[in-house]
């Protein structure tokens, strides 16, 4: 079903009630073990107590006995097939990484173990693989007007793994990601996998989206109907995966957005979001329109006295008409509903609702700045007090209505703890706000201009 905004535009793609019946929920085995997986740019002031992206994708790859499956984007793990200044130097060898994945990607091909990538169609980079029983297909969506932007791994339907990194080398030490890694998880892994097979199925010569997809897509999982992963030792986990644009979901696939906003609209303390790109519109069509499904939860959420933490980045790349939007959020407070004392004409202490805007900026290391496209926080993951999502997408309409991406919702099931992936995201959220790289909003204009210039980083 597809709601209106009052001028006729496409606001809010809601998952449809299924005219199919989606299948029954398979059990998870209690083997499943997830990660955080970060990048954490090199010269950056912050503690790294998660596996970094370069090795939860080292150990995918060691760990393959039959194939792998890989969502992308964009390639550009050699600095030789990046497009850099002629007197570009590494001095930190921040290259290593790329190459690392590049060399482990051969040799697990090389090993007799079917590769398949699915990228994106439309790329100004691509590399010459130097492996045999490997192929590469350009999952053409452009009559979408959209891109795959998913990066997105599944090896031998067990292991996976979702995130905001791409097959970059500066994505691995120059650009601040995080992604979950799933281990000896099949349910989750196969999941995964249906969005990955639809990829490579759309990159096929003259594919085109089916009006419906075939029963082997289908699944049973989905918000309030999510696998039960049973954790050895601690508190069990509710899981499930989302995915866009809404035309490449099969039977009971959860639209991200809508994954999203249930989420937000059910935590009762805390959200905290983090994200490089924010804005409740379309950015990329001739004309674009106002999309407020993501802000609107957001506001939701204040009203109903939850604390909101917002981190944003900026770098030199940043669209000015974001901030005017994130200033919109911060001046809620003080407006928001409490429990009024009226003998002190104030509210009750903890019975009001607050949004807090940061901006997170990371300075230049050395030659490497964001002028490469480097040396910016590119995550997109949001976690309240029991709900963690890491997903592949931007926060604009565009990546939620004509884009391809995955989403991975884990919350804890049981309202007595809060399982250690779930706290262990809201540590590295809390770790970056009270970082030297996050600026209150107030010190930015309506334009994103600092409104000190000779204040760099910090609060």
């Amino acid at each position: 079903m597809t709601m209106t905004s009052g001028y006729g535009f496409p606001n809010v793609t809601e998952t449809p009630t299924p005219s199919c019946t989606p299948p029954p929920v398979p059990s998870c085995e209690d083997t499943c073990e997830f990660y955080l997986c970060e990048s954490i740019p090199d010269g950056m002031n912050l503690d790294e107590p998660n596996n970094s992206t370069t090795k939860c994708w080292l150990d995918l790859l060691n760990i393959a006995k039959s194939n792998v499956k890989i969502g992308s984007y964009y390639w550009s793990l050699l600095l030789k097939d990046s497009e850099l200044p002629a007197n570009f130097s590494d001095p930190r060898n921040s290259g290593q990484d790329g190459q690392d994945i590049y060399d482990g990607i051969v040799a697990t091909a090389k090993r007799g173990i079917r590769v398949d990538i699915a990228q994106n169609f439309d790329t100004s980079t691509s590399m010459t693989w130097e492996a045999t029983d490997m192929e590469k297909l350009s999952s053409n969506i452009r009559p979408f007007f959209g891109i795959i932007h998913t990066k997105s791994w599944v090896v031998d339907s067990r292991h996976f793994y979702v995130g905001s990194a791409n097959f970059d080398w500066r994505s691995l030490r120059q650009v601040k990601e995080l992604g979950i890694l799933g281990l000896n998880c099949p349910c989750i892994a196969q999941d995964v996998e249906k969005i990955e097979d639809t990829y490579w199925d759309l990159g096929l010569p003259d594919a085109k989206i089916p009006s419906s997809w075939p029963e082997s897509r289908w699944v049973g999982a989905r918000h309030g109907n999510p696998y039960v992963v049973p954790q050895l030792g601690a508190t069990n986990l509710d899981v499930y995966v989302s995915s866009s644009p809404p035309e490449f979901n099969a039977c009971g696939r959860e639209n991200d957005i809508d994954a999203m906003v249930k989420v937000i609209d059910e935590a009762t303390e805390f959200v905290h979001l983090a994200v490089m790109d924010y804005i409740p519109a379309t950015l990329y069509l001739k004309e674009n329109y106002y999309f407020s499904a993501l802000d609107d939860a957001i506001r939701r959420a204040a009203f109903r006295r939850v604390k909101v933490k917002f981190m944003m980045s900026k770098w030199s790349h940043t669209a000015f008409e974001y901030f005017g939007y994130l200033h919109s959020l911060a001046t809620l407070n003080g407006s928001l509903p409490c429990t009024w004392q009226v003998m002190y004409e104030t509210c009750k202490p903890g019975t009001q609702g607050e949004v807090e805007v940061r901006i997170f900026e990371i300075p230049p290391d050395g030659p490497i700045t964001d002028k490469i496209y480097a040396r910016v926080q590119h995550n997109k993951y949001f976690v309240t007090e029991s709900t963690a999502y890491i997903g592949t997408s931007n926060w604009s309409a565009d990546y939620w209505i004509t884009t391809a991406g995955i989403g991975v919702i884990v919350r804890s099931d049981n309202i007595q703890g809060t399982a250690p992936i779930v706290s262990q995201t809201q540590d590295v959220f809390m770790r970056d706000w009270n970082s030297e790289y996050a600026t209150d909003i107030s010190h930015f204009d309506n334009r994103g201009n600092r409104i000190d210039p000779t204040a760099k980083y910090g609060v």
